[in-house]
């Protein structure tokens, strides 16, 4: 029996500001054993904004009891040695420092405004990487800039975002790992996704690469689950030590 009624995965941005129209950002939904659809903000737009779309985000999910899982292609939070050096030890306090350091929600502020502001909030090397990301073939720092495939600024940005959807959603909402490994049944569950691991399982054949992502996302969310496989990803093989660490780095679904 499945466990969720909608699938949404989300490929996202973080070029220019909170209000710009970004191709980079899209979104697909599957209900039940419909395939996936793209969703638009509205007919005459086919690109989001960031603020949009957490919105409509929150909305979507507040407004339904229907369980859905989202998967968001941006890193949820920052490397063990990060968290270290600035004596963090849990992930509600690094979110409360990220979130003083990366006004990044602000009208008119990119991630550059700050990067290279007067006092810019020092960020680890460009090669640091969480364990999860060790785990896997290609995936890239959370720290690394301006290269194909970086995902520093959509990780900045994501995460300045992820705080407000999380701080204004009133329907039980589960931030996986962060809030547990298990998931209980009936919440809603959002997760960091890496469509990499899984683009070429499924047959996409029209829209750009942000859509197939997006696409891809929801189709692997739709169709572990319907194999009641996710259960087993929501617990990945991990020894006592790595799971204390990944409770803080976070971890990417799908990654075994």
């Amino acid at each position: 029996m499945s466990t969720f009624q909608r699938y949404i995965g989300i490929d996202y941005s973080g070029a220019k500001t909170s209000d710009d129209r970004l191709p980079g950002i899209q979104a697909y939904m599957a209900t039940g054993n419909s395939a996936p659809e793209h969703i638009n903000i509205h007919p005459r737009q086919h690109n989001w904004t960031r603020r949009e779309l957490a919105e409509w985000l929150i909305d979507s999910l507040n407004s339904s009891d229907t369980p859905a899982i989202v998967g968001i292609d941006h890193g949820f939070s920052f490397p063990i040695s990060y968290m270290r050096e600035r004596r963090l030890t849990a992930w509600n306090a690094f979110l409360l420092r990220f979130e003083k350091l990366w006004p990044l929600r602000n009208a008119g502020v990119c991630v550059d405004d700050i990067r290279f502001g007067k006092h810019p909030p020092p960020l680890g090397k460009r090669d640091a990487l969480r364990i999860t990301e060790k785990w896997t073939s290609s995936a890239k720092s959370v720290f690394c800039f301006d290269a194909r495939g970086s995902v520093a600024k959509s990780t900045l940005t994501g995460l300045s975002w992820l705080i407000d959807i999380r701080r204004r959603l009133k329907k039980n909402v589960f931030i996986w790992p962060y809030d547990g490994w298990l998931p209980p049944r009936g919440a809603h569950v959002i997760a960091e996704a890496y469509p990499s691991i899984f683009k070429r399982r499924y047959i996409y054949v029209t829209g750009n690469e942000h859509a197939r992502d997006a696409f891809v996302t929801a189709r692997w969310l739709q169709d572990m689950d319907h194999r009641n496989a996710l259960q087993q990803y929501f617990q990945p093989f991990l020894t006592d030590e790595e799971k204390s660490t990944a409770s803080i780095e976070g971890w990417i679904l799908g990654v075994l």
